[in-house]
């Protein structure tokens, strides 16, 4: 496995990668969902796919193949993808990791864990069916979305749960038949669009996480270590796979370290 910290600078997490801003809109022109399947736009969820060539699709494939080098045979690979700000870009990342990793090959799920700001229904095409699937003892509704070729990604979306909606659960069973139960036998790479760092879904996903993706302002300067943000998280410092720079501002207005 990878250090959690960098060579050079003692406690202070490795960066991975550097992310440009995301187009919201691909050089085709348009959504590639939305083309291809009636899907709202989803702007910079589906960068990696809608602009493959592009410089964020470019940097998501640096960032999935490091993950890859440090995964082991056996259960799935579950990536979370948190911040310490809200802004910085973490359900695009989720999303496109889980999609690049869909095309090379895996069976992929993207999952919504952040209540304050719930994007993935999104990407779902109207009239996806549901596939019921068990997370952590509660049903949530799934959906597969094609993405060309052989690969797919299963989006379960915070939405909804199907104890609440009686009216998905036939739908879902009668069209895709009974409930995946978990993830073990069903995936190979997770992906968990995390709530930011200091919020209590944080540290539970962290929990679940075999890897965790901190993304953080560009002009990042090392003023936290991989021990305070393994504290804040709860989790051992062998799961901070590391940090990812963002493009973007934070909504906050706070820069996690000095200008650059």
């Amino acid at each position: 496995a990878k250090p959690a910290f960098s060579t050079y600078g003692g406690d202070t997490p490795r960066v991975v990668a550097s992310l440009p801003q995301a187009s919201r809109t691909s050089r085709r022109g348009e959504n590639w969902f939305a083309r291809h399947a009636g899907a709202p736009r989803a702007g910079a969820l589906t960068a990696s796919r809608d602009d493959p060539d592009g410089a964020y699709a470019g940097a998501v494939r640096v960032i999935l193949a490091d993950l890859r080098s440090s995964r082991s045979d056996g259960d799935p690979q579950t990536v979370l993808v948190t911040a310490r700000h809200a802004g910085l870009g973490v359900s695009a990342l989720a999303a496109n990791l889980a999609i690049a990793a869909a095309e090379e090959g895996d069976h992929a799920l993207l999952i919504e864990a952040n209540g304050a700001n719930p994007t993935l229904m999104s990407l779902v095409p109207p009239g996806t069916p549901a596939t019921p699937i068990l997370l952590k003892g509660v049903t949530r509704n799934g959906y597969t979305l094609k993405l060309g070729g052989s690969g797919e990604v299963m989006v379960v979306p915070l939405e909804e749960t199907l104890e609440d909606d009686y009216g998905a659960i036939g739908t879902a069973r009668a069209s895709q038949g009974e409930r995946l139960d978990g993830i073990k036998n069903n995936f190979s790479f997770v992906v968990i669009d995390g709530a930011v760092i200091g919020e209590d879904e944080a540290v539970m996903m962290a929990s679940a996480a075999t890897d965790i993706v901190v993304l953080t302002p560009r002009g990042y300067r090392a003023r936290e270590s991989t021990a305070s943000l393994c504290e804040d998280l709860a989790v051992p410092r062998q799961k901070l796979f590391g940090l990812v720079i963002s493009a973007l501002p934070p909504q906050d207005g706070e820069a996690d370290g000095e200008a650059a």
